[in-house]
């Protein structure tokens, strides 16, 4: 596959900056011929890479911001969605926990969702729209708790209301357990979680759900160093700065952080999605190394050249990832 240098088009002299775009064009065309990824996710992936996104995000992490600027966060539901959908909002320990159900349906399955942003911002405007289509494609109703985050926390006070809203989503009886999921950083919360659970006498959840998780806050496996140049949205350094944030006084070696060092036995069905284009998919991988010497199962996805939560994104391959994730519902 043809490799295009996007910096060219940021810095570049207008002749070179013209050979990139060209060049951009052909890699969308070669992808296409060799099945490779789609034109669609190649154009996305490129423009996040000339927004030059990971250098912002590192500047805005050193100087003490959230991880993303205020223009993609929506921290609750649109006009637009209330309309749609069934929306109430209780108070768990002085933050908003999102009860979110179809129309007119009784609902076929709950969903514990944990909300990804690197333990330094809330929803963002593809949130809602997984909610939206999970909802209208599988019948769920959605719990999204908006858990404190640094500053104002550290990892400690969310958990303690993350505990609260799953004890109360159960009565004791495995059919009242929801099902666990979490995007990027709320996908490692959602792990550790469900490893907690395991050793708990609450009730399980009936299956976890990871999206592009974070599995291992110090991101120390050495195979991520050799990721950094392919992935366009992700900064490491940034991320490690952030997780210490989260980390507080806990060593970020500790399970509840990193769950990638935690136990695997005794938890429900786990499905992970990964692409091979986000600096976290070496420790996908070790996680699912880590299932099959220990003899367990994993409901393993792995997208060819796809970046860092693609299934948030709207092209063929986001497409794909949530119909198989539908189908991973009751």
């Amino acid at each position: 596959m043809i490799k295009v240098d996007l910096s060219v088009i940021r810095t570049g002299t207008c002749p070179l900056r013209v050979a990139a775009v060209v060049l951009i064009a052909l890699t969308v065309l070669s992808s296409c011929a060799t099945g490779g990824p789609s034109g669609a996710s190649q154009v996305t992936m490129g423009l996040l890479g000339l927004l030059n996104l990971k250098s912002s995000t590192l500047a805005r992490v050193q100087a003490g911001l959230p991880f993303v600027d205020d223009s993609g966060l929506q921290p609750a539901p649109n006009k637009a969605f209330t309309d749609k959908f069934l929306v109430t909002v209780a108070t768990v320990e002085g933050h908003a926990v999102y009860t979110l159900a179809p129309r007119g349906k009784p609902p076929t399955s709950t969903v514990l969702y944990l909300h990804g942003g690197a333990y330094s911002v809330s929803f963002v405007n593809s949130h809602w729209q997984l909610f939206r289509d999970l909802m209208e494609r599988t019948g769920c109703t959605i719990v999204a708790p908006d858990y404190p985050l640094p500053p104002e926390a550290d990892w400690r006070v969310s958990w303690a209301m993350v505990r609260t809203v799953y004890a109360s989503l159960v009565t004791g009886s495995s059919d009242s357990a929801p099902l666990l999921m979490g995007d990027s950083a709320g996908g490692g919360f959602a792990l550790a979680l469900a490893q907690e659970l395991a050793a708990s006498t609450l009730v399980n959840p009936q299956r976890v759900i990871l999206l592009s998780p974070w599995l291992d806050l110090t991101l120390s496996n050495p195979e991520i160093a050799l990721m950094q140049n392919s992935d366009r949205l992700l900064s490491v350094e940034a991320l490690r700065i952030v997780g210490r944030r989260w980390s507080g006084e806990t060593p970020a070696t500790d399970w509840h952080l990193s769950p990638l060092g935690g136990r695997l036995d005794n938890l429900p069905p786990v499905t992970l999605f990964t692409g091979t284009a986000d600096v976290l998919n070496p420790d996908a991988r070790k996680l699912r190394d880590h299932f099959v010497s220990q003899g367990l199962d994993l409901d393993y996805h792995e997208y060819p050249g796809m970046m860092h939560v693609w299934m948030l994104f709207d092209f063929p391959e986001s497409r794909s990832a949530r119909n198989e994730l539908f189908r991973r519902f009751p």
